[in-house]
């Protein structure tokens, strides 16, 4: 297995080292890290890490589904460029290098411990830098949710396009028996209900998926159990988003043929806190950080975050 996601590093750096140790990656300035963080179960789980010399803050960043920890790598150099931040990403569960049955998990509350869990981990390795909250797509939802209880945990978040609510729906065997499967047979798995090409305009960027699902890093099916503990967990966002009291910047693609933008928009809306923030992006795909024009929500990214890291 290769480093994920537009690695500059050479094909025999690019070699995943064992993962009973961290390995130690240079490149482009920043620090690359990886390794396997303990989670609250003792279920190891993959990471990443982008570190810059001194950093000011920490970024926990939560992947989207079917994807993996090196989502988050145009972010976290962006971060580390620009306001010297270093960015934490794992691989969630039936994710990524997730050895076991993929795109399944056995309840929703595993996505919010297994969170909880390695901030647990990066704050032990930094116990004085503030911590910002950064999610995409599932991992935006997921960090909705975080938000509701563990707000207090995090300077800011930042969502991009969280799926609060599908545009596609799912395969049609998984929308009529998924609740009776999720019991009888929850590992019944069916392909992804889009294609990489609808994610980004970027070429680039869509060659490299298509690279990493032939490497077996980026999923394509998905089980009953996880749709329907997804489905719940999106319910719980919609219904608890009005306990969110904390600054939070949500990024919405307007050309999103995943999630509909206007849930995104009906969860933000609930939000109560003074500090939240809306952009729309009329012309770009789902991943908004992945995009031709990326640099723009990036640098919004970043200047939303500066503002609430000075407060620290």
């Amino acid at each position: 297995m290769k480093f994920s996601r537009f690695s500059n590093l050479s094909e025999k750096q690019s070699e995943t080292p064992p993962m009973n140790f961290l390995c130690f990656l240079q490149g482009g300035g920043v620090d690359e890290q990886e390794g396997e963080f303990t989670s609250f179960d003792n279920t190891g789980l993959y990471y990443r890490t982008w570190i810059p010399e001194n950093p000011n803050g920490l970024v926990l960043y939560l992947h989207g589904a079917f994807s993996h920890a090196g989502e988050a790598t145009f972010p976290a150099e962006h971060l580390a460029d620009n306001l010297n931040l270093a960015t934490y990403a794992f691989d969630q569960r039936g994710w990524g290098h997730w050895n076991g049955t993929p795109g399944h998990i056995t309840n929703r509350e595993v996505l919010i411990t297994d969170a909880l869990s390695f901030y647990e981990f990066i704050q032990s390795k930094h116990p004085d830098l503030p911590i910002i909250l950064m999610g995409h797509s599932m991992g935006g939802m997921i960090g909705l949710r975080l938000l509701i209880d563990h707000g207090d945990k995090f300077v800011c978040a930042i969502f991009s396009s969280p799926w609060i609510a599908s545009r596609v729906q799912p395969p049609f065997a998984i929308k009529l028996f998924s609740s009776l499967f999720s019991v009888i047979w929850p590992t019944f798995s069916d392909t992804a209900p889009f294609k990489v090409d609808e994610l980004t305009h970027d070429n680039a960027v869509i060659g490299q998926h298509y690279r990493e699902i032939e490497e077996g890093v980026r999923k394509t099916t998905a089980t009953a159990r996880w749709f329907v503990e997804i489905s719940k967990l999106q319910e719980e966002v919609k219904e608890g988003a009005e306990y969110i009291h904390h600054p939070v910047l949500i990024m919405q693609a307007g050309q999103d043929l995943l999630v509909k933008d206007g849930a995104s928009k009906d969860v933000f809306n609930k939000i109560n806190s003074k500090k939240k923030k809306w952009m729309y992006y009329p012309n770009m795909y789902h991943e908004l950080f992945n995009e031709l024009d990326r640099e723009e929500p990036l640098s919004e990214a970043s200047t939303y975050i500066d503002t609430y890291l000075k407060t620290v």
